[in-house]
């Protein structure tokens, strides 16, 4: 499993892509770049999913909460 990242808050393990990981954030960049493309998703669908937008950013920041 050489080419794959595991974020620090949730543990996802998702392929690798060399960013710069920002510790502040409790979240690797591939976890981050995912969650974005979620919300991108929520975003431009709001008939569709709209009303689960709140479940996300719920669901994603206990996970991610900054240690200490």
């Amino acid at each position: 499993m050489a080419n794959v990242s595991v974020c620090p808050g949730c543990g996802a393990t998702l392929p690798a892509t060399g960013w710069t990981m920002d510790r502040a954030l409790n979240a690797s960049p591939e976890c981050r770049q995912r969650y974005g493309e979620v919300v991108g998703f929520e975003l431009g669908n709001p008939s569709l999913v709209g009303r689960f937008h709140q479940l996300a950013r719920g669901l994603r920041s206990p996970a991610h909460r900054t240690p200490g």
